[in-house]
């Protein structure tokens, strides 16, 4: 075993990926690599085994993306993520499908498409959300290819929304109100706050200014 692979015959190799056994071989000239879906290292090489002698059951029908999305969130999401997690995966990923066409087949996803979802999703939330959003498709995508199910690399230069980090936000009305409550009950807080507003809380060009 080298580099956390383990051949089972000729061509034929499995390995550890995203906590699980995945499967590289060729077959019919064609390239495939998917997960075995077992964490059990001798049920995954009895699995190759299968899939080298040609004892495998019958192709899985195919599917559409919205039954590929209802199999990546049983078979990957719910290993990886936590409950609340895995709603947001499923939200994010549904939009995109919607966008795409939850008939059409995943070997039809491109880049453009990606990047449609990205224009549409910057015109409605912030960057980091954005970026937040895209990365979920990603790793959908990505799952996609590792199954065998898209060839290409739609992903490719599909880069991260720049983000403007210096931006800072205005206490709103009611946020004043709620500070200045809460000096009340500690009348020590005012001089905190007024250290704050005067150097942390704001920029300057020569640094901090006093109070």
């Amino acid at each position: 075993m080298g580099n956390g692979r383990i051949k089972v015959g000729p061509g034929v190799t499995i390995y550890r990926q995203w906590r699980a056994w995945w499967i590289d071989s060729r077959g019919g000239g064609e390239r495939m690599r998917r997960s075995l879906h077992t964490q059990d290292q001798s049920e995954a090489i009895q699995k190759a085994l299968d899939i080298l002698n040609c004892r495998t059951s019958p192709p899985r029908k195919v599917e559409t993306l919205q039954e590929i999305l209802d199999r990546y969130m049983r078979e990957h999401s719910a290993l990886h993520h936590r409950p609340s997690t895995g709603k947001r995966y499923r939200s994010v990923i549904q939009q995109f499908i919607d966008g795409v066409g939850s008939a059409e087949l995943p070997k039809r996803i491109v880049r453009a498409d990606l990047l449609a979802f990205q224009k549409a999703r910057s015109a409605k939330v912030r960057a980091e959300t954005v970026n937040g959003d895209v990365g979920y498709i990603k790793a959908f995508v990505n799952w996609c290819r590792a199954e065998g199910m898209i060839d290409g690399d739609p992903c490719f230069k599909v880069t991260r929304l720049k983000v403007n980090r210096t931006r800072r936000r205005r206490l709103t009305p009611e946020e004043f109100a709620q500070i200045a409550k809460r000096m009340r009950r500690a009348p020590f807080l005012a001089d905190y706050a007024m250290v704050g507003a005067n150097t942390g809380m704001r920029p300057s060009r020569t640094g901090t200014r006093a109070p």
